[in-house]
């Protein structure tokens, strides 16, 4: 009996074995199945039928009167409600202008650096002004903004007061003044967001692809990023490398259109900014692909020439003396604003 019950329990547990090893190769054939769904889904088409829906209006048009650039220059603030449902970890608050009626604002407060936290609001503005320079059409509109100090307080939650706190707000300044200073933000319709999990399973496609294991159509097809997607990609990376921005893998947004169906980036929160100098080969890294639309490269070599006087820079600080006013840091913006001449450079 005993020599029997050893085969019927070895019998069992080789069943069980191949059970295990059955459902764990269905689990990975099914995920596997999901990544290349996922990436055909996300695949635009139709887009040389149409050109993107522009975010601003795009040149010196995005400040002239009745512009919303304008609007949020110059309306005040009528009604204020806490924005801390959008997440992020910077305190926020969603406004509506008087007189506009067609979308509303999100606020962010200009705060200090401190606690950790290295993200500028002011650093919107500068994104925004940087992309009416290029034409680009793909940051929402942002203008420096004075709030209300009291109508600020009354639609603050815990939350946000606990934010404002881990920031040195200082309340009695804001008080004395009557406003606080800030950064309205036209919120645009139609934005979707790439979350995080979704980034990390397009990161693990991309590595499952690298591996000598699929035929070369499936490579083809599913791993090879089409040529428009491409020049999005590193049309975007070149506008992040040149203002020094580095939180967009976690930030990625896009519009797709109603009769076409074809996505395009819209480059949203612009809050982290670097202030260190790059390296010449930094431009290599930051850029994945080398292919860009090509009125962008005309356009910057047009904002800097070969040996000319004026550069991206020069440009770029005089377009911002249309501001309300300039945060504290006075000495990082002037240094993040030296830097976009060289790293303008490095991508010409």
């Amino acid at each position: 009996r005993t020599p029997s019950r050893a085969i019927s329990c070895c019998r069992r547990s080789k069943a069980v074995l191949f059970m295990c090893c059955l459902v764990a190769w269905s689990v990975l054939a099914v995920w596997l199945g999901t990544l290349a769904l996922y990436s055909a889904a996300s695949r635009p088409t139709g887009i040389h039928l149409r050109p993107p829906r522009p975010v601003n209006e795009g040149g010196d048009v995005c400040f002239a009167n009745g512009s919303a650039w304008h609007l949020l220059h110059t309306r005040p603030t009528t009604h204020c409600n806490d924005g801390w449902a959008m997440g992020g970890m910077h305190a926020k608050s969603i406004i509506t202008l008087r007189g506009v009626t067609a979308w509303r604002a999100m606020w962010k407060p200009q705060l200090a650096l401190a606690s950790g936290h290295w993200s500028s609001s002011f650093n919107e503005v500068l994104a925004f002004h940087a992309d009416c320079l290029l034409h680009l059409q793909r940051v929402p509109p942002a203008a420096t903004h004075l709030l209300p100090t009291p109508l600020l307080e009354e639609s603050l939650s815990v939350l946000s007061r606990v934010r404002y706190w881990q920031r040195d707000a200082d309340w009695s300044e804001w008080e004395d003044a009557g406003h606080v200073p800030g950064v309205a933000i036209q919120l645009i319709d139609g934005v979707r967001h790439r979350y995080v999990s979704l980034l990390y399973l397009d990161r693990l496609r991309l590595l499952l692809c690298s591996l000598p294991l699929w035929p070369s159509s499936v490579t083809f097809h599913v791993c090879r990023p089409t040529a428009y997607e491409q020049r999005e990609l590193s049309q975007r990376a070149a506008f992040d490398f040149l203002i020094g921005a580095y939180d967009r893998d976690e930030n990625e947004f896009y519009r797709r259109e109603e009769g076409s169906h074809s996505a395009h980036l819209v480059y949203i929160d612009n809050n982290h900014l670097r202030f260190s100098t790059p390296r010449p080969t930094a431009v290599s890294a930051a850029i994945p692909f080398c292919r860009f639309h090509r009125a962008f490269v005309h356009r910057l070599r047009h904002l800097q020439p070969d040996g000319g006087d004026r550069s991206f820079a020069t440009h770029l600080r005089s377009s911002l003396q249309r501001e309300h006013f300039f945060p504290k840091e006075e000495g990082k913006l002037r240094k993040l604003l030296s830097l976009t001449r060289v790293r303008a450079q490095y991508i010409l």
